[in-house]
This record gives C-alpha cells, sequence and structure tokens, in this order.
C-alpha cells in the first residue's frame, strides 16, 4: 500500500513561489550567460534597468539568501532590457490540456473517442498517426 505523505499547504505554496522564482533567474540567466560569451556585460543590464550593479549580481549570485521576488513588472523590464518576448502558458495537471492567454491549446485523451458531438472547440488530431493527441482550431 502506498504510502500518503501530508503536505502542509504552507509548505508547498513556498515551494511553488520559490520554484517559479527560480525559473525566472534560470531563464533570464541562460540568455545573459549565452550573451557574456559576445560581450554582453551584467553591468549593461544593471544601466538598462537603472539599477546598481551589485543589485543585479546579486540576483545572479545563486546563493538562497538572494533569491529576488520580482514582481511581474520587473520581470517585463528584464526581459525588455534583454530585448525578449515572454510567451504564458499553463497546463492543468489534472486534465494536462494547456492553456494561453488566447485560451486553451490541446486536449489530450486517454482512448479514442468520437468527437462530434463536442460542444466546445472543434478537435483534430495533431498528428495522423496518434489519434490520442488532439489540438483546437478554434
Amino acid at each position: 500500500m502506498p504510502i500518503k505523505i501530508k503536505r502542509d499547504k504552507r509548505y508547498m505554496r513556498e515551494y511553488d513561489r520559490a520554484m517559479m522564482r527560480s525559473a525566472f533567474v534560470s531563464l533570464f540567466w541562460s540568455v545573459v550567460s549565452e550573451r557574456r560569451k559576445r560581450g554582453f556585460k551584467l553591468q549593461d543590464l544593471a544601466k538598462a534597468l537603472s539599477k546598481d550593479k551589485s543589485t543585479v549580481s546579486r540576483w545572479f549570485s545563486g546563493q538562497p539568501d538572494a533569491q529576488p521576488n520580482w514582481t511581474l513588472n520587473t520581470v517585463s523590464d528584464i526581459a525588455n532590457a534583454l530585448d525578449l518576448d515572454l510567451h504564458i502558458e499553463a497546463q492543468d495537471r489534472i486534465t494536462k490540456v494547456t492553456y494561453t492567454p488566447s485560451g486553451p491549446v490541446h486536449v489530450r485523451v486517454n482512448e479514442p473517442r468520437d468527437l462530434t458531438e463536442s460542444r466546445g472547440p472543434r478537435l483534430v488530431p495533431m498528428y495522423k498517426e496518434d489519434p490520442t493527441t488532439l489540438t483546437s482550431t478554434g
């Protein structure tokens, strides 16, 4: 019989938030790292953001006590300073449906079924070889 671990909701919330912050730091650091090979400096990013170089260096230092808690405005400012377009999508943990600001992107079903009676968006296979992978056309 599987062991169930009781998860503290506050702990899980903080963990999820830390993972999101880490994802943004890693994303921006990967861009900065590649650009540093071509002469880009953290000082350039700091100047574009009107921040001290030490602040920007601390963001990317990897030290646990220096993890930034950026607002969405700061994330947007960093993306703009690095000339990046950010694409937002979310995946439902249960249904695995992926959503963008425009709506659902695709639906996955476990078994092939007749989709002609669907009241939602018309669904079509993404790949002819795999009838269980579907995408929304509208």
